[in-house]
């Protein structure tokens, strides 16, 4: 069954949106490819190695915007 979220919605005319289509796209098609072709055991496996990588995007940005302050020095913004 498809459920539409109410946040998507919202969110779907923005510039954050327009800005994320494609790693929502790849975020999907892996999630689709893992449960087909591994399952479900696999799927629930691999969930702390995405999420870790999307934290570790997230700390590394931090990083950088910590240092450019610290030091600073302009970094680049991806959204502001």
């Amino acid at each position: 069954m498809l459920a539409l979220s109410p946040v998507g919605y919202v969110l779907c005319n923005t510039y954050t949106m327009n800005a994320f289509v494609v790693p929502f796209f790849i975020a999907w098609a892996a999630k689709v490819s893992i449960l087909r072709f591994f399952g479900n055991s696999v799927y629930r496996q691999s969930i702390p190695f995405f999420v870790g990588v999307a934290l570790g995007d997230i700390v590394t940005q931090a990083g950088w915007a910590l240092a450019g302050w610290a030091f600073n020095v302009p970094v680049y913004q991806f959204l502001s």
